[in-house]
């Protein structure tokens, strides 16, 4: 979906350095703020859990793991094994993933826009690397590897003129949705040469899904469209990098630290009061740090 926006957006529009500069600003205004945030407001966690509250933790970690977590964090390499450790807030590796995939499309933009073909050698290549490697979805290893090939194959989506020229009506999304369920129960399998298959097979796939919901009017466009669906997917970003927080910290403050029973009712309760908190400390954050403190960068920092 990034690489698909992006080039939507920014394809004829870095024509020289000053252009690509602007370009990596806006994505690190963008982005890199709530990361910060989050990433800090779990070490503070970690670190005070550490010395007054290890009992409750299932996995504790040496100050030394947690200060090594933070910095992958913070340094944007927790898609790599760079430090040889996982994030600190852990859905956050894929903000790195996405750092790696803005570096190489901007330089291409300017650069090797137009050589022929420069963009299927670049995601061959990617493609070949992934599959000398033991894992077929790696994260914390080379996970911007994996970033690269879905960014790469949304760019493709928009030049392409194959799917342009290919027949789209409705009833394809029902054909998207039961490969979808199908890929999933094959991944639960954990069966390593089906992983790999579909570690290649469904960037592409998610791109062509892409290219059904933008061209048809069937039930996944109905939903996306649906003006709750909608007003959630303006706070996605915030979501993403907020409810790992929320999830951590709720049931063990509920059902460890207050005492309440741990019983299914109570359970239930939880499940269902973790998405509401991440939603309104989400609209909070939407506001103030990707909207405002966005613009306040953008206003100081780049001259348009």
């Amino acid at each position: 979906m990034s690489g698909y926006i992006l080039a939507l957006k920014y394809w004829d529009s870095i024509p020289d350095l000053k252009r690509l500069k602007g370009f990596y600003l806006k994505r690190v205004f963008r982005l890199y703020p709530l990361v910060i945030i989050t990433s800090t407001f779990l070490l503070l966690i970690e670190v005070f859990t550490y010395y007054n509250l290890k009992d409750f933790k299932n996995d504790p970690i040496s100050l030394y793991e947690i200060s090594l977590r933070y910095l992958n964090d913070i340094f944007l390499v927790n898609s790599t094994n760079i430090l040889g450790a996982h994030s600190m807030n852990i859905p956050s590796w894929s903000i790195s993933a996405e750092f790696f995939c803005y570096l190489i499309f901007g330089i291409f933009l300017l650069y090797f826009k137009n050589l022929k073909q420069f963009l299927n050698v670049l995601l061959l290549s990617f493609i070949a690397f992934s599959l000398t490697q033991e894992y077929s979805f790696p994260t914390f290893s080379f996970g911007f590897i994996r970033g690269i090939i879905s960014f790469l194959v949304g760019v493709i989506l928009f030049k392409s003129t194959i799917l342009k020229n290919f027949k789209i009506n409705k009833y394809h999304q029902y054909i998207v949705i039961i490969i979808f369920s199908l890929s999933l129960y094959l991944l639960n399998l954990k069966i390593y040469f089906i992983a790999k298959i579909l570690s290649i097979f469904l960037p592409f796939f998610f791109a062509f899904t892409i290219h059904i919901i933008l061209n048809s009017n069937g039930i996944l466009t109905r939903f996306l469209t649906n003006p709750i669906v909608t007003k959630i997917g303006n706070l996605s970003f915030s979501i993403y990098l907020n409810h790992f927080v929320v999830v951590l910290i709720t049931p063990r403050v509920l059902f460890e630290i207050i005492k309440i029973p741990n019983i299914p009712i109570y359970q239930i309760i939880v499940f269902i009061l973790c998405p509401l908190i991440v939603i309104l400390i989400s609209k909070f954050t939407n506001k103030y740090i990707e909207v405002k403190f966005n613009k306040y960068l953008r206003d100081r920092f780049i001259c348009e």
